[in-house]
C-alpha cells in the first residue's frame, strides 16, 4: 500500500511538472512556481476536482487537444486506476486479516492447543476408553494450557540450584526456544491401553515420585500466589476508581452538640 501510494505521488509529481510548463495560465495564479503547481495538482487531484479547479477548455482555445489529453490521462491514471488499486489493496488486506482470524478460530475449535491433536480423533479414542467429551477433558484437565503457562513461570522464577532433573532439562529447552518437551502430537488419553486406568494428568517428563509431588505443590502455591495478587490488584483498581469518581468532602467541624468534650 505504501509503495502504491509512493508511485501515485510520483505520477502526480510528473503531472504537476507538465501543468507548470504547459498549462500554467489555466490555474488562475495557483501555478506560479513548480513547487506550487505540484502541490496544487496533488491537493486538488486527490480530491478529484482538478478539472473543475482549472479553467474550462473549449475547442476554440489554443492548445485544446493537449488539454484534452492532459485531462483524460489524469482522470484515467489517477482518479480511476490508481484510486481503485489503493482501495482494492485496502479491501484485500482487511479480507486477509478476517480470513486469518477465522482460520485461527477454526484451529482452536478443532485442534488441541498443546498437542495439536484433531478433535474428532481425540473424542473417538476417548470413547473407546469410556471417557465422554474426550477433547474437553484433554483441554481442560489433562493438557490445560494455563497449567503449562504456570509451570513455565514456575521454572523461570525458581532458583536454578534447586532444579530437579526434569526442570533442568525444561529450563535449558526454554532458553533455546526448544518445544520438544511439550507433548506435541501425543496424549496419554489416546495411547494408554484400553484396560488401563489413565492418570489424571499428563506425565511426559521423568522423575521420581517425591520430586513430582514437590513440583505439584510448588505449582499449586504459585497458582494461589498469582490469583491472590490478581485479586489484590483488582481491589486496588476499584478503590482508586471510587476515589476518582467520588468528590472529596471536607470533614465536619467539631461542635459542642456532637457529644465530644474536649478537656
Amino acid at each position: 500500500l505504501m509503495l502504491t501510494g509512493f508511485v501515485g505521488l510520483v505520477i502526480m509529481f510528473q503531472f504537476g511538472l507538465v501543468a507548470f510548463y504547459v498549462f500554467r495560465p489555466d490555474f488562475h495564479g495557483s501555478c506560479s512556481s513548480a513547487v506550487g503547481c505540484i502541490v496544487t495538482v496533488v491537493y486538488e487531484g486527490m480530491q478529484g476536482v482538478l478539472m473543475e479547479f482549472m479553467s474550462s477548455n473549449v475547442p476554440s482555445k489554443e492548445g485544446y487537444v493537449a488539454r484534452v489529453a492532459f485531462d483524460l490521462s489524469f482522470y484515467t491514471v489517477i482518479t480511476t486506476v490508481l484510486m481503485n488499486v489503493i482501495f482494492g489493496i485496502i479491501i484485500d488486506t482487511f479480507g486477509e486479516l478476517r480470513d486469518k482470524q477465522a482460520e485461527r478460530e477454526e484451529h482452536l475449535r478443532t485442534k488441541a492447543f498443546v498437542s495439536c491433536l484433531d478433535r474428532q480423533e481425540v473424542d473417538r479414542e476417548a470413547q473407546l476408553r469410556g471417557i465422554r467429551n474426550g477433547f474437553d477433558v484433554l483441554e481442560e484437565q489433562r493438557q490445560n494450557r494455563w497449567d503449562y503457562m504456570y509451570f513455565i513461570f514456575y521454572v523461570k522464577e525458581k532458583d536454578p540450584t534447586e532444579y530437579s532433573g526434569p526442570e533442568t532439562r525444561i529450563a535449558e529447552a526454554l532458553l533455546k526456544k526448544d518445544i520438544s518437551w511439550l507433548p506435541i502430537g501425543r496424549a496419554l488419553i489416546m495411547t494408554s491401553p484400553l484396560d488401563e486406568d489413565i492418570p489424571d494428568a499428563e506425565a511426559d517428563a521423568g522423575g521420581d515420585k517425591e520430586e513430582e509431588d514437590e513440583t505439584k505443590k510448588d505449582l499449586t502455591a504459585l497458582k494461589l500466589k498469582v490469583n491472590t495478587m490478581s485479586q489484590q490488584l483488582t481491589m486496588i483498581h476499584e478503590m482508586l476508581t471510587e476515589q476518582h469518581e467520588t468528590p472529596r468532602q471536607r470533614p465536619p467541624l467539631l461542635q459542642g452538640s456532637s457529644g465530644l468534650h474536649i478537656h
